[in-house]
């Protein structure tokens, strides 16, 4: 082989080598891509997937929430019309009226007038069972006969079960009404009617509003609005007239999709929610409909037919699924993407650096735990320390407990079966669970709301005994806390003044929060970790029923109603039914001892002071059956409602609030006790 014809041959194996090298280079990159695209349109798909599965899931927790906030709203102004029914001065004035008695009619306005306002009603009226008007806040009222609709509800009232009527209109007010039916106890057949605006506390259970376009409202069965539309600026003069200031029965949903200019909106099928929910069905659209403003959203939607009202939550479909049109074009890019990867990860590291030295700087200056900054400490108990906190992303003030010191596996049990069993309460009188977890250090922490005001033992210590009216508006509240824990089956086994904090929400003054659920029992099957060995007594010995002390089985929601019968004598009289200097002889006084009356102290009226001597019976069974029916004896001493909403307004204006968290302790009031 010559010189030429072997570097011709090395030439062309060099060259052939480099092209092959090319195009292993570019196979690979051309593979990478390929992959890469097929990872995106995978991934495109399980997105597109999981954004449906949480936007249904998003869609269905608020439909369920809104939709049980509203049966609970309708059934405490039931059972409110029902309470007031059996109050024997009402029953005594309406059977005067009956015996001919001009100024009976007079009576029955003085004992419900006062307590319109502080229970958020805007009409009332006792009716006979044809319809017509016994007493009513009008007295040019009297004798009237009310519409064909609401004599309806006061027939099927009369058979005795409490009801609540639709939305309804009524003679002399613009505004709609929701009215709970009652009949009133006695020999004397009437009814009474408790009218709650729309515009009042109902309108306020649907003023959350998910994202940026979502909405969540009510609707009756003729498919009108029943709260108030988040869009009501921009309805007018469209859907509403100019000077409309809201869309309560001003607004029916119609679906105006595909309809011919010109047509009129009443002759237009309803929206989709609202033909779903009056034949009865609940249901989800993630595909999108047509709303009454004509945009195109997705919705969830019930109905109550024991209310007659349709609950419906809905989101532009936009904005629900941006995230999803985002990723179609991060799919298109990822190629591009590849050829800067690594300046990308240069960048990523470089920025990556930055940040950790900027979250080490924020470590040295303040404390985190999860979504939550720590701000201060307000106080420490046995188990938990707590503090006031912000949350990073809501920038909403929070009490946030964590476990303080030593952790072992039955103190997280404990603090955890806490939290898990106080989240399950909703009352607006029980302090509100936001969030639990741990951090990444492994600290356990739930995070509640942050209140100011302070516990009725603070109150009394400051200020003295409490005038029988106001005992009464606090214990029962106190009760309608502990009516829906006993319901679900769950003791608090600490009531006491200290765990009962009063505050103002909302403008309502004199507004009780029941706290700490730290001994809280789950009545009947298996609680899981239990915190308390068997030969232990756990609570505090002041307000422990006799049934806890002696360990009996089979205790039930009068343990705690025990307990506000002692918070009730401590309320009036400045000092504790039960005192010793020593743990196990106040234990025998609960348990043996009969507590001193209250009217030895100080002046009280019979009827209160049975009602508590009757909470403080050593048998569980002289006691009232449950906390409602305890609620109910308080409502029907001659001293209730002499506490006003303006006597409240008025103490909490020349008492200047405090700022202090639910749950700060004062010492150690929580005890156990070795048996």
């Amino acid at each position: 082989m010559s010189p030429d014809q072997h570097l011709s041959d090395g030439t062309i194996g060099s060259a052939t080598f480099a092209l092959r090298s090319r195009w292993r280079f570019w196979a690979t990159l051309g593979a990478i891509m390929l992959a890469v695209l097929a990872i995106g349109v995978l991934a495109l798909g399980v997105v597109r997937s999981e954004l449906r599965h949480l936007a249904e899931t998003n869609l269905a927790t608020i439909r369920d929430s809104a939709a049980h906030a509203s049966h609970d709203w309708m059934v405490r102004r039931t059972n409110l019309a029902a309470a007031f029914a059996v109050r024997p001065p009402l029953i005594e004035a309406l059977a005067a009226h009956a015996g001919g008695d001009k100024a009976a009619a007079g009576r029955l306005r003085q004992l419900t007038d006062p307590f319109v306002a502080p229970l958020g009603l805007s009409w009332w009226a006792m009716v006979d069972p044809d319809g017509r008007i016994l007493a009513n806040p009008d007295p040019a009222a009297d004798g009237r006969t009310l519409p064909a609709a609401i004599r309806d509800g006061v027939a099927a009232a009369m058979k005795g079960k409490p009801l609540l009527l639709p939305p309804t209109r009524i003679e002399g007010s613009e505004e709609p009404h929701f009215l709970a039916c009652a009949r009133i106890a006695g020999k004397v057949p009437a009814v009474l009617i408790l009218g709650t605006g729309l515009h009042q506390d109902f309108a306020r259970l649907f003023s959350a509003h998910p994202g940026t376009t979502g909405e969540i409202y009510a609707f009756d069965r003729q498919g009108r609005m029943l709260t108030e539309s988040r869009f009501t600026a921009q309805l007018r003069g469209t859907l509403l007239p100019p000077e409309a200031t809201s869309t309560i029965f001003a607004i029916e949903l119609r679906d105006s999709e595909g309809a011919a200019p010109g047509v009129l909106r009443s002759t237009l099928p309803f929206t989709r929610p609202v033909r779903e929910g009056i034949a009865g069905r609940a249901g989800i659209d993630l595909d999108g409909y047509q709303d009454y403003r004509g945009h195109r959203v997705l919705g969830a939607w019930t109905w109550c037919e024991e209310h007659q009202i349709g609950i419906a939550v809905k989101m532009d479909r936009d904005e629900a699924y941006r995230a999803l049109h985002l990723l179609l074009w991060m799919n298109g890019g990822l190629v591009a993407l590849i050829l800067l990867a690594g300046v990308a990860v240069a960048v990523f590291l470089l920025v990556n650096a930055r940040l950790a030295r900027r979250a080490r700087h924020a470590e040295r200056s303040v404390k985190e735990l999860g979504q939550y900054r720590l701000e201060r400490k307000l106080g420490e108990g046995g188990m938990g320390a707590v503090y006031v906190a912000t949350h990073r992303l809501l920038r909403r003030k929070t009490a946030v407990k964590m476990i303080t010191g030593r952790v072992d596996a039955e103190t997280v049990a404990k603090f955890e079966r806490e939290v898990q069993l106080c989240s399950q309460l909703t009352h607006p009188n029980t302090i509100a669970v936001y969030d639990f977890g741990r951090t990444a250090q492994g600290e356990f922490y739930y995070a509640m709301e942050c209140l100011a005001g302070m516990d009725l033992q603070d109150l009394v210590e400051r200020h003295g005994p409490l005038p029988a009216g106001r005992v009464i508006h606090l214990l029962v509240q106190a009760c309608g806390s502990l009516a829906e824990a006993h319901r679900a089956r769950l003791l608090h086994r600490d009531i006491k003044p200290a765990n009962l904090f009063v505050t103002e929400r909302g403008g309502i003054h004199d507004f009780i929060k029941v706290l700490d659920f730290g001994l809280v029992k789950k009545l009947g099957g298996n609680t899981g970790s239990t915190l308390s060995q068997a030969d232990v007594i756990s609570g505090t010995p002041a307000y422990m029923a006799p049934e806890t002390i002696n360990q009996r089985p089979g205790v039930d929601g009068r343990v705690d109603l025990y307990a506000i019968g002692l918070v009730g004598y401590f309320l009036l009289t400045g000092r504790d039914a039960f005192s010793a200097e020593a743990v196990m002889d106040l234990l025998m006084a609960h348990l043996n001892a009969p507590p001193p009356k209250p009217s030895a102290l100080v002046p009280v009226a019979a009827d209160l002071e049975a009602v508590l001597l009757r909470c403080l019976a050593k048998d569980p069974a002289e006691r009232p059956a449950d906390a409602d029916m305890l609620a109910e004896e308080l409502l029907a001493c001659q001293d209730a409602g002499s506490w006003t909403a303006g006597d409240a307004r008025r103490w909490w204006r020349d008492h200047p609030l405090e700022t202090k968290a639910a749950t700060e302790y004062h010492g150690e009031a929580t005890v156990t006790i070795a048996t």
